[in-house]
């Protein structure tokens, strides 16, 4: 936290675990936060949210580098629900299957 506040930083490029270590109330300058790289709990996600702060979670890898994103937004089973980002050309393919959706 005190590398953050010295360097006055308003966005976070995260994972979970090292977030779970801040306090949004200690670092009050925070305005949006970014994650990857690990499952990110809905409970660490609202405890920015809470105060404010939209929390992004991104589905990273280098087959998709970028390309989907989660506001927080969960479908009725409690799953996140990513959306791709603006401009990317996407394609789905069922589980066991060689052909894409059309």
């Amino acid at each position: 936290q005190e590398a953050i506040l010295s360097h006055q930083a308003t966005v976070l490029g995260i994972v979970p675990s090292s977030l779970e270590a801040l306090d949004p109330k200690i670092l009050p300058a925070i305005r949006c936060i970014f994650t990857w790289g690990e499952a990110l709990s809905w409970v660490l996600a609202e405890r920015w949210r809470g105060k404010g702060v939209p929390v992004l979670d991104l589905l990273i890898s280098t087959e998709y580098w970028l390309s989907f994103v989660c506001d927080g937004k969960t479908s009725s089973m409690g799953r996140s629900i990513y959306s791709a980002v603006a401009g990317v050309d996407f394609g789905v393919v069922p589980s066991g299957e060689t052909k894409l959706l059309k």
